[in-house]
């Protein structure tokens, strides 16, 4: 059912097939999370620019994530 009213919505759904990558975190601590990227990928860009959704249902404990420096430590491996 398409909507009659043009006002913009403050929200929009469009369908389409994106590959994307599923990240479950079980830390939000960057520098332990680096180490263990490091780690499983080494030190390139694994990932060559995937996109990335994270699962952060499994976090026990939920500090204040330094959202920047997450971002460069999964750039880092190729992520967006």
């Amino acid at each position: 059912m398409q909507r009659t009213d043009r006002t913009p919505q403050p929200i929009e759904f469009k369908g389409t097939t994106l590959p994307v990558v599923v990240v479950t975190l079980r830390s939000l601590q960057a520098d332990e999370l680096a180490r263990a990227a490091t780690a499983l990928f080494g030190g390139n860009d694994f990932f060559d620019g995937d996109a990335a959704v994270l699962d952060l249902a499994q976090l026990v404990e939920v500090p204040e994530p330094d959202w920047r420096r997450l971002k460069q430590v999964f750039k880092a491996h190729g992520l967006n």
